[in-house]
């Protein structure tokens, strides 16, 4: 595995991986710049973890969840703390479409919400998407376009 990390950073390809108790990688990000799109994978030795893609273009919430739906599996569904750190990191300090939205605030996938990390007096009820904003959530309204995160799904 070091061979290949040391063969995609000759390539100028940033690799970031962290080593678990075990001295395993236990996961790895390795970010890509192509056509001003960032993209993402982690988790690589976890079969049932999700990967995120940051995109970088603007889209209302709507059209980044078509976007994701055809290109990849949907807007990112953060499930726990670890997750929601991995896209803070990946947004590079702006606020971003993540794939809930208030139907009861479930994500866009379908599924309901179990880990919230809403900011201070949020959701308070103004719009009906959310964004990740400085490594917290906040309701923001649809039709504004962001760039955003979708789900690659299970590797």
């Amino acid at each position: 595995f070091e061979t290949e990390v040391s063969q995609l950073r000759e390539l100028g390809i940033p690799v970031l991986w962290h080593v678990n108790q075990n001295g395993k990688c236990s996961n790895v990000q390795i970010f890509l710049h192509v056509n001003n799109i960032f993209q993402f994978c982690c988790n690589i030795e976890t079969v049932t973890s999700s990967s995120f893609i940051y995109v970088n273009e603007s889209k209302t919430w709507s059209e980044a969840q078509s976007y994701c739906r055809e290109h990849y599996t949907d807007l990112a569904s953060v499930r726990n703390q670890a997750e929601n750190d991995q896209i803070e990191n990946m947004n590079q300090n702006r606020s971003v479409w993540i794939g809930l939205y208030r139907d009861s605030w479930k994500w866009s996938d379908g599924s309901p919400t179990s880990f919230t990390y809403w900011n201070n007096n949020e959701p308070n009820g103004d719009y009906a998407c959310a964004v990740i904003h400085n490594g917290r959530w906040e309701d923001y309204d649809c039709d504004t376009t962001l760039y955003f995160v979708c789900e690659i799904g299970e590797l």
